[in-house]
């Protein structure tokens, strides 16, 4: 099992989120492909935990081979194996595009062989993640690299945006995220930045667990004028 590393993580700020739904329960997870060393790196989260998946090589084609049955007694020579190792990553690629997710078959659970398995199956293609957990503090990094810091890019985006973003065309919404990534990609600051969004009472109520439609405090909804804080101070120079 080789080790999540920072040019994992680096290599997969590319790569779109999925979403698959398994008992109630939304995974969130990334494949990125690497041409140059024939590898492919793998993440999946129920935003809680997260688990990886690092494969080399001829790790690929030997996981090709243990998730077909048919091609379990085929043997390859050098040419032939490099060949299926491309091969295989081009089909990886695209059983990892939203279109193709949307289609696939899903399944997930523990296993002998990780703390993982994620399966995807798709027409006549079977595929089986062996992910491992990653230890709290780098899963913290992870997330808050890879999902918290741009959603609050995204989300201070659209509310800036003049149009609802279901009525915004996708090449639109596309074109603004993409500048907003260039962006942020030259700079944490960027996400950082967009974190002033949270001044907005529309932007902090909004992430409010169950919004919309909840209330801003359990049993408690404003009538009338707000009225005035007093933090018990009897004069301004109390302050100093």
């Amino acid at each position: 099992m080789l080790d999540f590393e920072e040019s994992h993580s680096k290599a997969l700020l590319n790569s779109p989120w999925l979403c698959k739904i398994h008992e109630s329960t939304a995974y969130l997870f990334k494949c990125q492909i690497q041409e140059d060393d024939q590898s492919c790196c793998f993440i999946i989260t129920d935003t809680e935990r997260v688990w990886t998946e690092i494969l080399h090589s001829r790790h690929i084609s030997r996981r090709a081979v243990q998730c077909s049955s048919s091609a379990a007694d085929v043997d390859y020579d050098e040419e032939a194996e490099g060949l299926l190792i491309k091969r295989n990553l081009v089909i990886l690629h695209n059983l990892h595009r939203p279109e193709a997710v949307a289609d696939a078959d899903f399944s997930i659970g523990p296993s002998k062989r990780a703390d993982l398995e994620v399966t995807l199956n798709l027409e006549d293609f079977t595929w089986r993640w062996d992910a491992m957990s990653l230890g709290s503090r780098q899963a913290a990094k992870l997330l808050s690299v890879h999902l918290i810091t741009p959603l609050i890019s995204f989300a201070a985006m659209s509310t800036f945006i003049d149009e609802p973003l279901r009525e915004i065309s996708a090449s639109s919404l596309t074109r603004a995220a993409d500048s907003q990534a260039k962006t942020a990609k030259r700079s944490l600051a960027h996400h950082r930045r967009a974190a002033k969004s949270f001044a907005y009472p529309s932007f902090g109520g909004g992430l409010r667990p169950g919004a919309p439609g909840t209330s801003p405090a359990a049993g408690y909804e404003p009538q009338g004028q707000a009225p005035t804080f007093n933090l018990g101070l009897t004069s301004p120079s109390e302050l100093y």
